[in-house]
């Protein structure tokens, strides 16, 4: 009897032509939860729920005065420095006048002295002050050398303070619509805490989840029907782009009242012919011939 059992079987499931699968419809990247770099109050939104962006646009202003000031003093110290390596440059090219001069000085004086017209001390005292000049060179040459460290210290310090201002103004990863801004003006937001989610622009995919008895049957290139849950009416068609190398628990719909995670499920992706104006989310049926 058993063996007759299996027998109808599978004589019942080769005769299967068609698996159905719960999935919804999302983004091919799925939908995106945007977070905040930094957290602050909220000064400004500038984009709504439906609109669509471009890559860079801001959707969210965060209060940055205490940024743009930071910006601001950092600028000014800037100019200070700039104009602290420029007298240390005009410092330089004194010492190496003063030493030039110096030098003629020495090399006229031992010509003299060859000669009898010059004194040996004041031959000493040249030599003195050439070797006094040439090391307030270095010295000036040295200071240089730190105020155009601290020039560039201070212009790393700038690009991060832009880089925080700029971290203020929350803006859209890349091209695609505003699905739900969470929160609101004057509020307040976290750090890392999410603000907005996120469709980006690309091809619609239904994600379905087949279940377990018929997992191994669903195969990449097959074709499906888009319906409607408790509707044959076809709304989309599409392939299977892909399929989950594994069995898991339910997942897409385990929020719903009175869902049973009893059996195990294949995830399966496929992809939408077009797009049909199907909300992201959108609770479906997917029909996949197999």
């Amino acid at each position: 009897p058993d063996a007759q059992l299996n027998n109808e079987t599978n004589s019942i499931m080769s005769e299967i032509s068609q698996v159905v699968g719960l999935g919804k419809i999302e983004p091919e990247t799925k939908i995106l939860s945007l977070a905040s770099a930094s957290g602050g109050i909220i000064s400004g939104i500038l984009k709504s729920n439906g609109d669509r962006v471009k890559a860079g646009e801001t959707l969210i202003i965060l209060d940055s005065e205490t940024e743009r000031n930071n910006l601001e003093l950092i600028r000014n110290r800037i100019k200070t420095q700039e104009s602290q390596v420029e007298l240390d440059r005009y410092s330089i090219r004194e010492s190496e006048l003063r030493l030039d001069n110096k030098k003629r000085l020495l090399e006229s004086s031992r010509e003299l002295l060859k000669n009898g017209a010059e004194t040996s001390r004041n031959l000493d005292d040249l030599e003195t002050d050439v070797m006094l000049l040439d090391a307030g060179l270095l010295k000036s040459r040295a200071s240089l050398s730190i105020s155009d460290s601290k020039l560039k210290e201070l212009r790393t310090e700038l690009r991060k303070a832009q880089i925080d201002l700029d971290r203020r103004n929350l803006k859209a990863p890349v091209d695609g619509t505003v699905l739900n801004i969470m929160v609101t003006t004057g509020s307040s937001i976290m750090q890392f805490s999410e603000f907005c989610e996120f469709a980006p622009d690309g091809k619609t995919i239904a994600r379905c989840e087949i279940d377990e008895m018929f997992a191994d049957r669903v195969k990449e290139g097959q074709n499906a029907e888009i319906t409607l849950v408790g509707n044959n009416d076809v709304i989309a068609t599409g392939k299977v782009i892909r399929t989950a190398p594994y069995l898991k628990r339910k997942s897409l719909f385990s929020e719903l009242p009175g869902d049973r995670e009893d059996r195990r499920v294949r995830e399966v992706w496929i992809m939408l012919d077009n797009n049909a104006d199907l909300l992201f989310n959108m609770q479906v049926e997917c029909k996949i011939t197999i």
